[in-house]
């Protein structure tokens, strides 16, 4: 069974979506306000822990840095939850570096977080 990268994405991004429940207060929109687009950022896009999954991170201060970052840039935060052993992750690294429209897609609306999980 194959998967499409759309759905794959459509997978993570649930990752954000769920990011929201966090803190409602940095996402939230007054009532009758017309949406705001995503802050483009006048340096390159911060992330945490982008590359590989570092066992010696520290996911919750990671965790709180990308919430504020995020607040403060209109940003929703993806997290990557998983490790070098996960063969999804690498995929999902690879469609990152693939696709070029995919990538300044992501960092103009999201803050990426990984985070490593060993079983």
């Amino acid at each position: 069974m194959t998967l499409r990268p759309a759905f794959l994405l459509a997978i993570f991004s649930s990752f954000a979506v769920a990011s929201s429940a966090i803190s409602p207060s940095l996402f939230a929109q007054q009532e009758g306000s017309a949406p705001t687009a995503a802050v483009p950022p006048a340096a390159p896009v911060p992330t945490f822990a982008i590359g590989a999954f570092d066992p010696a991170r520290d996911a919750e201060k990671d965790l709180r840095d990308a919430v504020a970052l995020a607040g403060r840039s209109g940003r929703r935060v993806l997290m990557d939850v998983g490790g070098e052993w996960c063969v999804w992750c690498r995929r999902l690294d690879t469609l990152w570096a693939t696709n070029a429209g995919l990538r300044a897609y992501r960092d103009s609306n999201y803050v990426t977080l990984k985070v490593n999980w060993s079983p």
